[in-house]
């Protein structure tokens, strides 16, 4: 649910959430979608974010320790997520990979979303 939640949409927390609605609007057809949206991922897993409601600072992925593999899966966004397959190392789980999805604001995607 993190990655879903886009940086700006949480009125009381404004720079809580991720940019890869606004990667993916600008480089949905480059070579470099991929690699950005893994540093986002990587900075939402290692980079604190200060709460200023709560009071103190943590990582939005609060588990993941490395981030070792993202890829796209589709071109476009399908009924509004963007289907994504990571490779994490989660804390006292180990290695871990899945297919998710990322929802995606109305903004970006085509006519078929």
């Amino acid at each position: 649910m993190c990655l879903s939640v886009q940086r700006g949409e949480m009125w009381f927390s404004p720079g809580f959430g991720t940019r890869i609605a606004d990667y993916y609007e600008a480089f949905r057809s480059s070579p470099w979608l991929e690699r950005l949206l893994k540093l986002e991922v990587i900075r939402q897993a290692a980079i604190p974010y200060w709460d200023e409601m709560q009071k103190r600072a943590y990582t939005p992925l609060l588990c993941v320790e490395h981030v070792l593999g993202l890829e796209v899966l589709t071109e476009a966004p399908v009924q509004g997520r963007l289907p994504i397959k990571v490779d994490l190392d989660i804390k006292g789980v180990g290695c871990w990979a899945r297919e998710i999805d990322i929802f995606m604001p109305r903004k970006t995607m085509n006519d078929d979303g």
